[in-house]
């Protein structure tokens, strides 16, 4: 007996759930993911100048930019949460982490940062060691850092991708206790979630046939099958110590 949710049968609650109301997740992603993006690009348009000082004035942008959306993306999962529990879900709810607590916001997502960077250490080191030496017996080295550290952080960046949803439901956790809540609840599911993610791939190569237009519909459908994700994750363990 399946004591947790299918990706199937989450994905058919976020479709159900969505049906004449993709206009207002629309708009919060255009909002939200639009908007970075074109800072982003505003920023590489006014740094285009190949000097050191513009390439280090456009990394210091991106990453205020990723900080940015690191708040946005408190409110955004705000919208969802409220939106699959029946509650007003409103598009001022992706401002709401700029109203309280937007330090988790930023934290969450330097964690998630961190954990890449961390992650990729040695590629970057056997990178510029290939810079250095130019010798091909270390290409194979490369490719090898690289597949082990992006297998790496995927595995840890699995174990921590509750913590936004988990800040919103326990707004009385602090950072740490947040991030130790979402690798308690995520031991033993990091498969099924990668599965999930898995499953939209699929939908991402198609959206390429439409210019990425596709995607205005697909990523509200893999936003609320993430939030019934972890609804479902939660139920479960409160089952399993009830």
């Amino acid at each position: 007996m399946n004591l947790t949710k299918t990706s199937a049968e989450l994905k058919s609650s976020a479709k159900a759930q969505l049906l004449g109301n993709y206009g207002k997740m629309i708009s919060a992603f255009l909002m939200m993911d639009f908007g970075c993006a074109f800072l982003l690009y505003l920023a590489g348009d006014l740094l285009s100048s190949p000097t050191l000082v513009n390439q280090i004035l456009y990394y210091v942008v991106e990453l205020l930019v990723y900080l940015l959306l690191g708040v946005f993306m408190l409110g955004q999962t705000k919208l969802y949460m409220n939106f699959i529990t029946g509650r007003p879900a409103v598009l001022g709810d992706l401002f709401s982490g700029f109203r309280s607590r937007s330090e988790l916001g930023i934290k969450i997502m330097l964690c998630y940062i961190g954990i890449i960077l961390a992650c990729l250490i040695p590629f970057f080191i056997s990178l510029a060691a290939y810079a250095a030496f130019m010798s091909v017996y270390l290409l194979p080295l490369i490719s090898l850092l690289f597949i082990g550290g992006s297998a790496a952080a995927c595995i840890l960046l699995l174990s921590f991708s509750q913590c936004y949803y988990i800040a919103l439901d326990f707004p009385n956790y602090s950072f740490k206790q947040i991030c130790a809540m979402s690798r308690r609840v995520m031991k033993g599911q990091r498969a099924r979630l990668f599965y999930l993610y898995i499953s939209f791939v699929p939908l991402m190569l198609l959206s390429v046939l439409s210019f990425g237009l596709g995607l205005l519909w697909i990523y509200p459908y893999m936003q609320c099958t993430l939030t019934h994700f972890y609804f479902d994750l939660m139920d479960y363990h409160t089952r399993q110590y009830a």
